[in-house]
C-alpha cells in the first residue's frame, strides 16, 4: 500500500484491511491534527510604539501530542513581512514593545501566534492592537 503525502485527512482514523487467499490482516491508523480550541489575546489593546510593552497570551490550547510550543509575532507593512519576536518555546506568553501600525489602517498592527504540537502540526490565530507613533 502506498499513499501520496498529505492524502489523509487530519485528526482522522483509518482502517486498512488486507486480504490474500484465506489470510486477512487489518491495521488502524490515526492521523495527527493541529492544536485546537484556544484563545489568543494581546494587552493592552492600544499603546505607543517603542514605549509601551504589549503582553501576548495563548491559553486553553489542547492537543494529544504534548508538549505544545508557541511562537509570537506581528505583521509589518511597507514592506509586508511576518516578523517573529519570540522563537518557538513552551512559554504560552511573551512581551514586547511594538512598532507603530500604518496610518492608513488607523495604526492597527496585526499580531499572531503559531501553536505547534510535538509532531509539528500547527494552528495560527491573529488579533490586532492599535500602536500609535
Amino acid at each position: 500500500l502506498s499513499l501520496s503525502p498529505n492524502s489523509l485527512a487530519t485528526s482522522s482514523t483509518y482502517l486498512f484491511k488486507f486480504a490474500c487467499d484465506n489470510l486477512t490482516a487489518s491495521i488502524s491508523i490515526a492521523t495527527n491534527g493541529a492544536p485546537q480550541a484556544g484563545l489568543f489575546a494581546v494587552k493592552p489593546l492600544q499603546g505607543k510604539e517603542l514605549n509601551d510593552t504589549f503582553s501576548f497570551f495563548a491559553t486553553y490550547w489542547i492537543d494529544d501530542d504534548l508538549p505544545l510550543s508557541y511562537q509570537f509575532g506581528y505583521i509589518q507593512y511597507l514592506p509586508t513581512a511576518s516578523l517573529a519576536f519570540q522563537s518557538r518555546s513552551e512559554a504560552a506568553f511573551a512581551s514586547s514593545i511594538l512598532p507603530a501600525g500604518v496610518y492608513k489602517n488607523s495604526y492597527r498592527l496585526d499580531c499572531w501566534v503559531h501553536i505547534y504540537d510535538f509532531l509539528d502540526a500547527s494552528s495560527e490565530q491573529e488579533t490586532n492592537v492599535t500602536v500609535f507613533p
